[in-house]
């Protein structure tokens, strides 16, 4: 577990996607202060919110900004702070803050760096043409956003993009991998070589992504893994699940994945546990199927899945319990949601 000082500047939806994921346990570390540069950011209600102790430390009062920044450098160490969360910090931080804490202040870039670094980024990457933009969790050194990366989002770049709709895309991905790199700083996973970050023990991509790839269940893609021997009908709601190019759709079963035989037995939600027609408990297969679908997930990258909606394993908007359609969600459709994986409902 370790310690975090969050800085920030504005709205702090990086500080709530941080505050969220240490709450649902899903982050291994405690948001001990929260401090801004400005007295009405709005980041600062929602630390309070969450009982979180605040500080506004303005640059104005101090004679200068290196005064400023010593200051900061004395409230995070009171308080013990491992590491250093920049979450839209609007200001330049001075040698004497960085050298107080080296290699342990990160930061999130709404570009690809070292694409775009600075200001008004969404501007420059349109105005350039590029086809796919994202953004940067990095170490921060004594440069601007020079530091080196630890870990990237990539999103496409629509032909109709304004600089709002790109900010907005980027920003959920911001959401999604800046908790995921502090737990990779908590798990003591970075290695620091040079200008590169090396993550210890993770599993790498081996091939090359031009999208982000898509899970979806296998049942979707006329695989038979049902019951019945049936297969589910490739629709998404009214739209066709054509509008997903194939080349991207990774088809998973968590049944197979789990270890049941397919096609498998009926299942139903019976109290807390999934039980087949022939009476057997399968929570255990489902479970370890799911966390399998999240291992694949993990692997290639992936940022949405869409599932089945009515199913004991994958059900995105509802479940069969003692022999009625009711709602909820499957164990798949959960797991992968608390992971910050979007999850879509299908067939």
């Amino acid at each position: 577990m370790i310690n975090l000082g969050v800085l920030v500047s504005g709205s702090g939806t990086n500080l709530q996607a941080i505050i969220d994921a240490v709450e649902a346990k899903r982050l291994s570390a405690t948001v001990k202060v929260v401090i801004s540069n400005k007295a009405d950011a709005k980041a600062i209600e929602r630390a309070k919110k969450h009982h979180i102790p605040t500080f506004i430390i303005q640059e104005s009062r101090f004679p200068s900004k290196e005064d400023c920044d010593a200051h900061l450098v004395e409230i995070l160490k009171a308080n013990s702070i491992d590491l250093v969360i920049l979450a839209g910090f609007m200001r330049l931080l001075t040698p004497v803050f960085i050298r107080a804490f080296p290699m342990r202040i990160i930061n999130i870039h709404p570009a690809l760096l070292p694409s775009f670094p600075g200001l008004n980024v969404q501007k420059k990457a349109l105005a350039y043409g590029v086809k796919f933009s994202g953004c940067t969790v990095h170490f921060v050194d004594e440069g601007l956003d020079t530091g080196p990366i630890i870990i990237q989002a990539v999103v496409p770049v629509h032909n109709n993009d304004t600089e709002a709709t790109l900010a907005k895309r980027i920003l959920k991905e911001e959401h999604r991998i800046y908790p995921q790199a502090i737990q990779l700083f908590a798990e003591g996973k970075l290695e620091v070589d040079g200008r590169r970050v090396i993550v210890k023990d993770h599993p790498q991509a081996q091939s090359a992504m031009e999208n982000p790839p898509i899970l979806i269940s296998a049942c979707l893609m006329g695989i038979n893994c049902r019951y019945d021997g049936t297969n589910a009908s490739l629709s998404l709601g009214r739209k066709p699940i054509k509008r997903y190019s194939k080349e991207y759709l990774i088809p998973v079963c968590p049944e197979q994945l789990g270890g049941l035989p397919t096609p498998r037995p009926k299942a139903e939600i019976g109290g807390i546990d999934v039980i087949d027609k022939n009476g057997r408990v399968v929570t255990r297969e489902f479970k370890k199927g799911a966390k399998e679908v999240l291992n694949i997930a993990k692997l290639l990258g992936a940022k949405k899945a869409v599932l089945k909606e009515k199913s004991p394993s994958c059900g995105v908007k509802l479940i069969y319990k003692n022999g009625k359609i009711i709602k909820g969600q499957g164990i798949t459709a959960r797991l992968l949601k608390d992971n910050g994986i979007e999850v879509e409902g299908a067939g």
